[in-house]
C-alpha cells in the first residue's frame, strides 16, 4: 500500500502491484507463500536500503590482482609514479565501446548483495515501524523490488551496466590469452625510462568474479541452515576460485550444478525450475564457450537468491502477522514516547489542530455526546471526516498522522469520486426530466460504467478528461431508460458535458452541496463502525472492518460502505495509539466550544455567525491562501518523512 519515500532496495506493496524486473535478472517472479507453485506479486511497503551497484567508494582493488612479480627491483615498485594509463583499443579484445566502457565504469559488487538484502532480515521486519503500521490495513501486504521512479530506472541502469561488465570480463579472461594467459599472469612490466604500467594491469584491476564469488556465499549463509556453512565455504572459496579462474581450470560447470541442487534444497518448490535453469544456462554458455548464456546464467542465479530472500521474508510476514497487529498498540505507543521525550516530533501543530477542531465539530446532539474520551472521540472523527473534504488539503493533516499520509491520501480520492458519482446520479435525473420520464432513477449499471471510464485510481483531474465520455454514458442510460433510439443529438450531450464540468468543479456551489450530501449518509456508516469495534483487539479489528475478498464486494472501493469502513479502520488505529499520548489530555472545556449538529458538521454546513475562538481555527479548516501558508504545510510534511524509521 503506500509507501513512504524512503532510499530502499524494497518497498512493501498490496495485492495490486506487480514487480516489473530485478535489475534484469527475471521478470515476474511471485512470492507468496513457501508452498505455492503459481506466479504471483512479489511485496512493495516504504522502506528500503539505498545500497545501488557501483556506489561502494572502496577502492578498485581487489585480493586475486596484486603483483606477485616484477622485473625491477622492489623499491622501485614501490614508488612506481601514478601516470596515466594508457587505455587500450576495446576492438583489440573482441570488445564494442559499450563493452569496455562498462568495464572500466561499472560497479565493483553485483546488484544483488547481502547488505541490500539485509532490510529482508527477520530483526528488520519486526522493527520497521511502517510496515508494522500498513500490515493493519492490507490482507496482501508483501515484499517486492523497489524498481519505481527515477531511482528504480538508475539501479535497473547500474545493474546493466554490472553485467556487461562482467560480460567483457568473461571474454577477456576466456577469450584474449594474450591478455590473461594461462599459469602465471600477474605481472607488470616497467619501462625504466616511461615508468608506465602495461595495460594488461590496468585491465586486470577491473577484476569483479572474485567479489562476486563472495556476494553469492554470503547470500547463501543467510538462506541456510549454520549447518550448511561450511559446505558454503568450501563450495565458494573466493581466493581458490579465483585461482582456478587464472589458471583457466575452474569448473563453472561443477560449481553451477552443486549450487542448484544446494538451492532446491532450501527454496520453495516454485523456485525448483529456476535453479535447474540456472546450471542449464552456465553448462550451456561453458561448453560453447558463450560468454552471453554464461553471464545470463549469473544472472538466473542472483535473481533466484533475491527471490529466496523474499520468499522467506514474505513467509514470515504472514506468519507474524496476527502477532504483529495485535501489538500494534503497544508497539506505536512506545515507538511515539520516544520520539516525542527525545523532542523528534512535535505535537504543538497537532495540539491546534485538534483544539480548533474542537471548536467547529463539538456536537449537540449525538450518542457519543457523553463526557471523557467518548466526547474527544466524536471531536476526533468528526475532524478526521471533514479533512476528507476537497476544501481540505491534506498537508493539514498533523504530523500525528506520519504513518497514514498516504492512505488519507487514497480515502480523499475516494470520497471524491463518491461525490463525483452522486453528481453524475443528479444530472442523469435531471437529463430524464427534460426527456419527460419524472420516475426516472440511477441505477447501477450507469454507476458501473461511469467507473469504468474514470477508471480506479486516483490521478489528477481523471473526472476532468472524462466529462464527454461520461456525458455521453449518461444520455445514452437516460434515452435508454425512455425507451427511444439511442441515436440521439449530439448538441444535447455538449448541454450536458457544460452541465457536468461546471458541477464537478470541486468550487462550484453544487459539489459543495453534493460533497455535504455524501458526509450525511457517510456518518451513520461510520459512527456504527467505530461503536462496534472500539473495544475490540486490532486482531478483531483488522477482520472486521479488512474483509477478504470472498467477503467484501468487488467495488468495495466505491461504495459508501467500504469507504466508510476504511475511515473507520485508520482512524480506530490513530485514535487507540494517540488517545492518552494526546488528544484525551487535551481540555475540551478550557473555552467556549461552538455547538454544531453532527449533520451540519457532516455536511459542511456551519453556522456562519459562529464565532471562532482563535484565527487558528479558521486557518486549518480553509484552503491555505497565501504562498507562505503553502510553505509552513510543505516544510512540516518533509519534516514528518525525514523521520528515521
Amino acid at each position: 500500500m503506500g509507501s513512504i519515500d524512503h532510499p530502499s532496495r524494497f518497498n512493501t506493496v498490496g495485492e495490486a502491484d506487480r514487480v516489473e524486473g530485478n535489475g534484469g535478472a527475471m521478470e515476474d517472479r511471485g512470492c507468496r507463500s513457501l508452498e505455492e507453485v503459481d506466479d504471483c506479486p512479489l511485496l512493495r511497503h516504504g522502506i528500503s536500503l539505498d545500497t545501488e551497484p557501483g556506489s561502494s567508494d572502496e577502492e578498485w582493488q581487489s585480493d586475486d590482482c596484486t603483483a606477485a612479480s616484477v622485473a625491477s627491483p622492489p623499491s622501485k615498485l614501490h614508488n612506481l609514479p601514478a601516470a596515466p594509463i594508457t587505455i587500450p583499443n576495446p576492438s583489440r579484445y573482441g570488445l564494442d565501446t559499450k563493452l569496455w566502457d562498462a568495464y572500466m565504469t561499472a560497479g565493483a559488487i553485483p546488484p544483488v548483495t547481502r547488505d541490500s538484502l539485509s532490510e529482508l532480515d527477520i530483526v528488520k521486519i519486526i522493527n520497521n515501524t511502517k510496515l508494522r503500521h500498513d500490515i493493519n490495513f492490507d490482507r496482501e501486504l508483501h515484499f517486492r523490488p523497489n524498481l519505481d521512479g527515477d531511482k528504480g530506472r538508475r539501479k535497473m541502469q547500474l545493474a546493466e551496466l554490472y553485467w556487461d561488465a562482467l560480460l567483457a570480463e568473461l571474454i577477456l579472461r576466456f577469450k584474449n590469452d594474450d591478455v590473461f594467459p594461462s599459469g602465471f599472469i600477474r605481472r607488470r612490466i616497467i619501462e625504466s625510462e616511461t615508468n608506465l604500467r602495461d595495460e594488461r594491469t590496468t585491465i586486470f584491476q577491473k577484476s569483479r568474479l572474485g567479489k562476486m564469488f563472495e556476494s553469492i556465499g554470503e547470500i547463501l549463509k543467510t538462506l541456510v541452515p549454520e549447518r550448511d556453512h561450511q559446505m558454503i565455504d568450501d563450495m565458494l572459496d573466493g581466493k581458490l576460485l579465483m585461482q582456478q579462474v587464472d589458471n583457466k581450470v575452474c569448473d563453472f560447470i561443477t560449481l553451477s550444478q552443486r549450487l542448484s541442487r544446494l538451492l532446491k534444497m532450501h527454496c520453495a518448490p516454485m523456485r525448483d525450475e529456476w535453479a535447474d535453469h540456472m546450471a542449464k544456462q552456465i553448462e550451456h554458455g561453458v561448453r560453447d564457450l558463450d560468454m552471453n548464456t554464461l553471464v545470463e546464467g549469473l544472472k538466473t542465479l542472483f535473481g533466484t537468491l533475491e527471490a529466496m530472500k523474499l520468499d522467506v521474508a514474505n513467509h514470515q510476514i504472514r506468519s507474524l502477522r496476527p502477532l504483529l497487529i495485535n501489538d500494534t498498540i503497544n508497539f506505536e505507543q512506545k515507538y511515539f514516547s520516544h520520539k516525542i521525550a527525545n523532542a523528534r516530533i512535535d505535537l504543538a501543530y497537532s495540539e491546534l489542530w485538534f483544539m480548533s477542531a474542537r471548536n467547529l465539530f463539538l456536537p449537540e446532539r449525538s450518542k457519543w455526546r457523553s463526557n471523557g474520551k467518548r466526547q474527544h472521540l466524536s471531536v476526533f472523527f468528526s475532524a478526521l471526516v471533514r479533512m476528507l473534504y476537497a476544501s481540505s488539503p491534506l498537508a493539514n493533516f498533523p504530523q500525528t498522522f506520519i504513518f497514514d499520509y498516504d492512505r488519507l491520501r487514497h480515502l480523499r480520492g475516494n470520497f471524491h469520486d463518491a461525490v463525483c458519482l452522486e453528481i453524475c446520479h443528479n444530472i442523469f435525473t435531471r437529463v430524464c426530466h427534460l426527456l419527460g420520464n419524472l420516475e426516472c432513477r440511477s441505477s447501477k449499471d450507469l454507476r458501473d460504467s461511469i467507473v469504468s471510464i474514470v477508471g480506479h485510481g486516483n490521478e489528477d483531474q481523471k473526472w476532468e478528461r472524462n466529462i464527454p465520455n461520461v456525458a455521453a454514458e449518461i444520455v445514452r442510460h437516460a434515452y435508454r431508460v425512455f425507451g427511444e433510439d439511442t441515436s440521439f443529438n449530439s448538441d444535447f450531450i455538449v448541454q450536458v458535458e457544460g452541465l457536468l464540468a461546471e458541477s464537478l468543479d470541486s468550487r462550484s456551489g453544487f459539489y459543495t452541496l453534493m460533497e455535504a450530501e455524501v458526509g450525511r449518509t457517510l456518518w451513520p456508516i461510520l459512527e456504527i463502525a467505530v461503536e462496534s469495534n472500539l473495544n475490540l483487539s486490532p486482531l478483531d479489528v483488522f477482520d472486521t472492518l479488512n474483509p477478504s475478498k470472498e467477503v467484501g464486494s468487488a467495488d468495495d472501493e466505491h461504495s459508501r460502505e467500504g469507504l466508510g469502513r476504511r475511515v473507520a479502520h485508520a482512524g480506530l488505529l490513530h485514535w487507540r495509539v494517540w488517545a492518552d499520548l494526546l488528544y484525551s489530555r487535551l481540555d475540551l472545556k478550557s473555552a467556549d466550544a461552538v455547538v454544531i449538529n453532527p449533520t451540519d458538521v457532516m455536511g459542511g454546513i456551519i453556522n456562519r455567525d459562529a464565532r471562532f475562538n482563535s484565527f487558528e481555527a479558521q486557518q486549518l479548516f480553509t484552503p491555505p491562501s497565501s504562498p507562505s501558508h503553502v510553505q509552513e504545510e510543505l516544510s512540516l510534511c518533509e519534516d514528518d518523512e525525514s523521520m528515521e524509521l
